[in-house]
């Protein structure tokens, strides 16, 4: 809850609000979950109370580089050519200056 109080020519007067903070959260997916060998699957994430995310993999160098510079808290990215399972990472930083990750697995049909 936030005051205010204003003094004008010796008349006071006053003002409150309140304000309320959600809790922040991600969620991240893949589809589909499961590709063919060497196929792509379409990223996509949302979030609220998020300054920025970055969408990462510690599978795939060339997916990390292509999306480094994209540090929007909602989209979507495709991944390179799977030809094991994958996992990628959104890493957020909150509007508080906090951090918050979430993973997903992109698997390959047998």
């Amino acid at each position: 809850t936030y005051g205010i109080t204003c003094v004008d020519g010796g008349k006071t007067a006053g003002a409150q609000c309140s304000i309320q903070v959600s809790k922040a959260f991600i969620i991240l997916v893949g589809n589909p979950k499961t590709v063919k060998a060497n196929g792509t699957s379409l990223l996509g994430w949302i979030t609220t109370g998020m300054k920025s995310c970055v969408v990462s993999s510690p599978d795939q160098a060339d997916f990390t580089a292509r999306n480094f510079f994209n540090t929007s808290p909602s989209g979507t990215a495709t991944t390179s050519p799977i030809s094991s399972q994958a996992t990628f990472l959104l890493h957020c930083e909150t509007l508080a200056g906090g951090t918050k990750d979430a993973t997903t697995t992109i698997s390959i049909a047998q």
